[in-house]
């Protein structure tokens, strides 16, 4: 089924609604600690990551995320969008059991950032999720997938972090993008 931006912001906004989830069982901390404090306003979500999968053991698999990999960096060099690609990882970490790499969004990109995904993905699968304190409710059920949903071990999922995981503030997107101040050198301008 096709969805328009819109919709899919609105059923976000929707997810977020459902409020927290009870606790399972002390879950540890989170995958990787944030930098950045800001104020959180549950009222819209501002930044999302994309979590390309792949087999590590398949060499057709990992050549195809890597061929996807280098096909979004383009995309990012030529200015279409401004997203950010985390480490390729060629074993499970955290809560994902096999390979992937994480593609961080900005909501000012969200909309040609999904459309590359659903365009591009080839037979990968990819995990969409927000970034908001409720770390554990963003993986499940506020996630989303484009191609085979997989499993995933929530363990080391926080139900809530103590900050909220805004991400590369220093590009003024997403929730970074008001009272941002960049660092001296950088030319692009802040979306306003």
């Amino acid at each position: 089924m096709y969805h328009t931006f819109e919709t899919l912001v609105t059923l976000s906004m929707l997810m977020l609604a459902r409020g927290t989830p009870q606790n399972n069982g002390g879950l540890s901390r989170p995958l990787r600690p944030t930098t950045t404090v800001i104020n959180f306003d549950d009222a819209e979500i501002k930044e999302f990551h994309f979590h390309v999968y792949f087999f590590q053991t398949n060499s057709k698999s990992v050549d195809e995320a890597r061929r996807f990999w280098n096909k979004i960096q383009r995309h990012v060099d030529n200015g279409y969008f401004k997203v950010r690609l985390f480490h390729f990882n060629d074993y499970p970490i955290g809560p994902h059991l096999i390979g992937n790499y994480e593609v961080w969004c900005p909501i000012e990109y969200f909309g040609k950032a999904y459309s590359f995904m659903l365009l591009n993905r080839g037979s990968l699968s990819i995990l969409i999720h927000p970034l908001t304190p409720l770390e554990l409710t963003d993986h499940t059920d506020r996630a989303a997938w484009i191609g085979q949903e997989l499993p995933l071990d929530t363990e080391p999922l926080c139900p809530k972090l103590n900050m909220n995981p805004s991400q590369y503030h220093n590009m003024c997107l997403g929730y970074s993008s008001k009272n941002c101040t960049r660092p001296h050198g950088l030319s692009d301008a802040c979306v306003e």
